[in-house]
């Protein structure tokens, strides 16, 4: 006759056996922790889909401005402030048809013609920034980009703006010069607060 004992005894045995044949997938030390990281994968991916403005967009909306960077287009006009990093430039103008800068015996001749940008730049960061004007782009209808011609900026007493440290607070009037050629018509004009940023458009028409 067999002991109740000794049946439950190989009960138990079989069990552990069983148990520990068992795949490791279908451990529950293994299986716990695995759907816990699915959970949370799947929620993370639900909740990624809209990002929170960054830091420098959110401050420039906050303050009324337009902000962008190289990618995207800009329905800021003349007159109209527009911001970069450190710098608020407002371009009030553009005129073309020059054909040289500076006086009658120190002067530079342009290859084709002078555009001349009339603009007003202001640091609204904490800290002084230096307004490079080689950093300027100017745009025709065509799509051709222009650089701001430093040596011509040089001959002209009322340039300012080709190499100028901005203090806090400050602003500072002036003109960029762009030598293009005579059939050239300047669209746009893209302004950088330093040669890494990303830019903001102004449309000149």
């Amino acid at each position: 006759m067999v002991d109740p004992r000794d049946a439950r005894a190989d009960a138990k045995a079989d069990k552990a056996r069983a148990k520990a044949l068992r795949p490791w997938y279908k451990k529950k030390r293994f299986m716990i922790p695995l759907v816990l990281v699915v959970l949370f994968g799947i929620g993370s991916l639900a909740g990624g889909g809209v990002d929170s403005p960054s830091g420098d967009d959110a401050d420039s909306s906050a303050r009324g401005g337009v902000n962008q960077d190289s990618d995207r287009d800009n329905t800021a006009g003349l007159n109209q402030p527009v911001r970069d990093g450190k710098f608020e430039f407002t371009v009030k103008g553009i005129e073309c048809g020059q054909t040289s800068v500076g006086s009658q015996f120190l002067k530079k001749e342009a290859q084709g013609q002078y555009c001349v940008l009339s603009l007003n730049i202001k640091n609204i960061g904490t800290e002084a920034q230096t307004m490079f004007g080689d950093n300027q782009k100017l745009i025709d209808s065509q799509g051709r980009e222009f650089s701001s011609d430093s040596a011509a900026a040089i001959y002209s007493d009322q340039s300012k703006v080709w190499l100028e440290q901005i203090n806090p607070g400050n602003a500072v009037d002036g003109q960029m010069y762009f030598d293009v050629p005579k059939d050239a018509q300047p669209v746009k004009v893209k302004l950088h607060d330093s040669a890494f940023s990303g830019g903001v458009v102004v449309n000149l028409a």
